[in-house]
């Protein structure tokens, strides 16, 4: 980094922009307090940059990434209580039938299990 681009990156500081930075071998995060303070910079262990301000482009992808994941866990809780409706009708059929008396009553017992553990999974949410 030149000298011109470091001035900018502290003149940004000094303007109250958000500055990144990195150690050379990390990844970009907000700069802290353990990485510069007030005046004391560590160009030889970090890299700093601007934090780029978001753009209308990037906001509207990020609007519609958030509605794609809301229609996709839509489907999902959809698919959920689908399955559960099915273990129950699995459940009740089993017990209206002569094999419920003997397998039956075992599976079910496995089916009460899995729909006991939905709820606890539905419960931590």
């Amino acid at each position: 980094m030149t000298t011109a681009e470091k001035i900018k990156v502290m003149q940004a500081f000094v303007d109250g922009k958000s500055i990144e930075c990195k150690s050379k071998s990390g990844v970009w995060a907000p700069s802290g307090n353990t990485i510069h303070s007030g005046n004391t910079w560590n160009w030889s262990e970090y890299d700093y940059r601007v934090k780029a301000e978001p753009t209308l482009q990037s906001r509207n992808a990020y609007e519609k990434d958030i509605r794609d994941l809301e229609q996709e866990n839509a489907k999902l809780k959809k698919k959920w209580q689908e399955l559960k409706s099915g273990i129950k009708a699995t459940m009740k059929a089993n017990e209206e039938t002569n094999w419920a008396r003997n397998s039956g009553k075992t599976f079910n017992r496995v089916l009460e299990s899995v729909l006991n553990r939905m709820q606890e999974l539905e419960a931590g949410e």
